[in-house]
């Protein structure tokens, strides 16, 4: 069955309640220097943040703890806006540029091995760049874009050896939002020809070799944006817009989640720590993190949060201080809303979605004050219930 999920705002008395789906729970600060641009993974039950800005340092963050702990630091240098992604017990690392001269991108590529806490060099990636995004699928990792980039290799950890596929249909495109599903790779958002924010997301098909476009990320246009994957659903987050991409910009702090098996994004709790870009997000098991990054209003951000996908902030039936609930919540088929007093007038009850589009429209004779709505035929998600009369307007998210 699918679910809908509704929030109420009463504006009679200005009053907002927010009961979006999945809740943020702030853990232990993320162990190194304040982060810009970094790089997450994790490996097992095992979360690592590698340097970001014009730091180094490695991090390790066990899930069972909330304990940091510093490992062996990235050999390389101009390590900033790199790319990375983990394959089996190994983590990987390359490119990037420096965070002063921002004028040195570079091929190099290396493996951190956790349980020997070492880094070893491997075969350099076909180009030379900064800002791009990695992701893996089964045992191969991908790059794809950078500054000024389309291109898309794969990486064979059993070879050591980078082999070119199709590149992606974005223009050249930096600071991406990227994750895996399965046997399929997810790209997406981004800065396209260092001038234009981007909401675009494509599906890569490693075997076939061929990129298809999905439904547009549901948010804002955006790059710098976090991205992670828990089961069949992807998740992309802040990030921030503007015309040049670096310390500044529109800021966000709305969190998504979109479904594969759909192809549907919907609007989640927004993410606890506020609005940021530049941040880092990895999964592990059925839990997602989210961390570091900067904005233009506080500066740079240690805090580092998880998020439970399942879980629903709020209540279930939801009851405004003007006497209206609305009930189950998430909703099957038939939404329920009972009024504490009968209207007095005729009312008009109205379901839209989260970008404001009308979807159906309900009149109410007056002096009822219970009513039911179908609707089965939405699809799962978050909706804006409006109910006016010449007396009151309410809406329901």
């Amino acid at each position: 069955m699918k679910l809908k999920l509704f929030t109420l705002l009463v504006f009679t008395s200005v009053t907002y309640l927010s009961f979006a789906q999945g809740v943020w729970t702030q853990k232990t600060d993320y162990g190194g220097p304040v982060d810009y641009g970094g790089v997450g993974f994790s490996i097992g039950t095992k979360g690592y943040i590698v340097c970001g800005g014009t730091n180094l340092t490695v991090w390790e963050w066990d899930q069972a703890t909330d304990v940091w702990t510093q490992k062996t630091s990235y050999p390389g240098d101009n390590s900033y806006k790199a790319m990375g992604f983990s394959i089996g017990t190994k983590g990987y690392y390359g490119t990037g540029n420096n965070a002063i001269s921002f004028n040195s991108n570079n091929s190099v590529f290396y493996e951190f091995d956790p349980a020997a806490n070492a880094w070893t060099v491997k075969a350099s990636v076909p180009i030379s760049t900064h800002a791009s995004v990695g992701f893996s699928i089964g045992n191969k990792g991908y790059i794809v874009g950078g500054k000024g980039h389309t291109e898309c290799y794969e990486y064979d950890p059993s070879t050591d050896s980078w082999a070119a596929k199709t590149p992606y249909p974005g223009l050249g495109r930096e600071n991406l939002s990227a994750f895996s599903i399965g046997a399929k790779g997810y790209v997406g958002c981004g800065l396209a020809s260092g001038s234009t924010n981007e909401n675009d997301f494509w599906e890569f098909d490693p075997l076939a070799n061929t990129w298809t476009v999905r439904a547009s990320f549901g948010g804002s246009v955006r790059s710098s944006a976090p991205a992670f994957s828990i089961g069949t659903k992807g998740y992309i987050g802040t990030g921030f817009s503007g015309a040049t991409n670096g310390y500044g910009g529109i800021y966000y702090n709305d969190f998504w989640e979109w479904d594969q098996s759909t192809n549907v994004w919907t609007a989640k709790t927004n993410f606890g720590g506020g609005h940021r870009g530049g941040g880092v997000g990895f999964s592990i098991g059925s839990q997602g993190y989210f961390g570091t990054g900067a904005d233009s209003a506080t500066g740079f951000h240690k805090d580092f949060w998880e998020f439970d996908a399942s879980a629903t902030s709020g209540v279930k039936d939801l009851q405004s201080k003007s006497g209206i609930t609305i009930y189950p919540n998430p909703v099957g088929q038939v939404l329920y809303v009972k009024l504490s007093q009968p209207l007095q007038d005729e009312t008009t009850l109205r379901i839209m979605d989260v970008t404001g589009r009308e979807l159906s429209t309900q009149r109410i004779n007056k002096m009822q004050n219970f009513l039911s709505v179908d609707v089965t035929s939405l699809q799962a998600g978050i909706y804006f219930i409006w109910l006016a009369n010449s007396k009151e307007i309410f809406v329901k998210q």
